[in-house]
């Protein structure tokens, strides 16, 4: 099962040439996760920022200072005037309910998972292409209390890896429970490896995007580099160490289309 439902009109967004969609991975433990749709993003853009670091090193009688460059990705969301409800399904809320009338104006420090699903021309031929954003973070969201603007709203987002691109591959999300004793988890698709130059630092996995195992009831997973390994013509994931119990495994890979 892919990570994407199939299209329908009251999901999209409908240009010239392409046709958008968005999907947000909050669903509950379940094995495959089918994202939830949303509505009104119109854009997401990431472009790498350089930030430089300084490291004070004192001992021995010496001093020194290191500057380590690190290279962070920010850019903005572009959400349309009338949906601009969809913040509160990014942060959990429910507009209405207990007490959330309004959206606060802050930051969101849990990373969201975003697909982004296009279909376009080129040379007459119809194609569809995929864009992974990996763990953004929503830096400044506006104030929005009572009715909801009807103003497009541009939200900044950061995230600490590049936006993947995939063509001929559809993404594929799977969430799975641990109990402490089991190490081998079968995937619902066939991982095919993933061919991406620009971005082959940042694989941790041939055919893996992200593996994480997050705590109980903990909302921000941590991304595993080492310690399992995934057979695709299997197709299941294998840990040296089992996951705890009560945890949650989660793994973003992509299959053929």
């Amino acid at each position: 099962m892919t990570l994407i439902s199939q299209l329908t009109e009251s999901e999209i967004v409908l240009g010239k040439f392409i046709l958008n969609q968005y999907g947000l991975n909050a669903a509950a433990v379940a094995a495959p996760v089918v994202l939830s749709d949303l509505r009104g993003i119109q854009d997401i853009t990431l472009e790498p920022n350089e930030s430089i670091e300084e490291i004070f090193h004192q001992g021995a009688g010496n001093e020194s200072l290191e500057y380590i460059t690190e290279i962070k990705w920010e850019g903005s969301m572009i959400i349309t005037g009338g949906k601009v409800s969809q913040i509160a399904t990014l942060l959990g809320l429910t507009l209405g309910v207990s007490g959330q009338y309004g959206i606060p104006h802050r930051m969101d420090p849990y990373p969201k998972g975003f697909v982004s699903r296009a279909i376009y021309q080129n040379d007459g031929a119809t194609l569809i292409g995929y864009e992974l954003l990996i763990d953004i973070i929503l830096k400044n969201i506006p104030l929005l209390s009572g009715g909801l603007d009807l103003h497009n709203l541009s939200i900044p987002v950061k995230s600490a890896w590049s936006p993947y691109f995939l063509i001929g591959a559809s993404p594929v999300y799977d969430k799975f429970a641990g109990n402490g004793t089991l190490d081998t988890f079968v995937l619902s698709d066939n991982p095919v490896k993933i061919e991406n130059q620009a971005n082959s630092e940042e694989l941790v996995n041939d055919y893996a995007f992200f593996v994480k195992i997050k705590a109980s009831g903990a909302t921000v997973g941590t991304r595993q580099t080492s310690g399992f390994t995934i057979t695709p013509a299997t197709p299941n994931i294998v840990f040296a160490t089992p996951p705890p119990a009560s945890s949650q495994v989660e793994i973003l890979y992509c299959a053929a289309v």
